[in-house]
């Protein structure tokens, strides 16, 4: 009688020897030695994040997410414009939002500025009442990020349901309150640099070479630049750290995922401007969509920063094997 064959030793490779294996689904390839070129362990820190991206469902995450950025953050911008305008008018609004404008691609900025500019000079007795649908909508959308965030990084424990939204009430307010005071810094440097700048003609005195206004007005942008670079660091960073639940125990990393994200967003907000701004024919195909279709890809590709972002907090903290 035959003897039964022996189990399949499950270290063996299933392909000839010499014949390199792909990772099975859901786990990553190993990092690379510390002792290898950094050219090396940067390729395959890329391959583990786009491996990352796709064994977690990120890449069908992110058009989730970028809905309910469209439902989220016109809202949002609508109401900030709105308040803005009521303590700063059009000019506190375009001191503040000038970096976004900078970094944004062309119809994005066309909607934004034309809304804000609108309901910076307009009269909206009833915009106070509407702030509680404002502030369910946006929290909406917010939560949503937060569920396509659980799902995207494999988080073991989930939060229920009114614990995310309450805490989504709570970004939402938080981003509108942080929104309002740094209005309120941009106006008031806005105000001391222009007072600097008029000294002289004020007091009759010293000419000012056109150097060095010209050295001015690439200072102030730096300035705001990094102000905002900063801000928006901190701002990812905390969503980062209260949107999904870990376990006790994980040495939590989210400022190299934050920088990442906000260093991916802005490239990619420069190269889809010039992008866009290459299609003579854009508005031909689009037609009056043509503001919403760039407005959602640019949303979408937002959503793949931020979600890669995560997936570089996560590797760190050994959570992706």
């Amino acid at each position: 009688m035959s003897q039964p064959e022996p189990p399949a030793n499950p270290t063996a490779p299933a392909s000839p020897e010499g014949v390199a294996q792909s990772p099975p689904v859901g786990r990553l390839s190993p990092p690379l030695d510390p002792s290898a070129r950094w050219v090396m362990r940067l390729g395959r820190t890329v391959r583990r994040l786009a491996e990352g991206l796709y064994y977690h469902d990120g890449l069908s995450a992110a058009p989730a997410m970028a809905f309910h950025f469209f439902l989220s953050l016109l809202p949002l911008v609508v109401v900030a414009g709105w308040l803005l305008g009521r303590f700063a008018r059009t000019r506190g609004v375009e001191a503040f939002f000038a970096p976004v404008f900078t970094s944004a691609p062309t119809a994005v900025v066309t909607i934004s500025r034309g809304e804000l500019e609108r309901l910076a000079a307009a009269d909206l007795k009833l915009a106070p009442l509407a702030l509680g649908g404002f502030f369910w909508l946006a929290s909406s959308g917010v939560h949503g990020m937060m569920d396509a965030f659980e799902r995207a990084l494999s988080v073991p424990t989930r939060r229920p349901y009114w614990k995310k939204r309450l805490l989504s009430l709570c970004f939402v307010a938080g981003g509108l309150v942080a929104v309002c005071a740094v209005s309120f810094l941009a106006v008031g440097w806005e105000a001391i640099a222009t007072a600097a700048h008029d000294v002289p003609a004020v007091t009759g005195g010293l000419h000012i070479p056109p150097s060095a206004v010209r050295l001015r007005a690439h200072v102030d942008k730096a300035l705001g630049l990094g102000a905002f670079f900063a801000f928006a660091v901190c701002g990812v960073a905390i969503f980062y750290r209260l949107a999904v639940a870990y376990p006790i125990g994980v040495r939590r990393r989210i400022w190299p995922g934050a920088v990442l994200a906000i260093v991916l967003w802005l490239v990619i907000s420069w190269a889809f401007g010039l992008y866009v701004g290459s299609l003579g024919q854009y508005t031909l195909y689009y037609g009056s969509l043509a503001a919403v279709a760039v407005l959602l890809v640019w949303f979408w590709l937002t959503s793949l920063a931020l979600l890669i972002g995560a997936e570089l907090n996560a590797q760190l903290e050994g959570a992706r094997r």
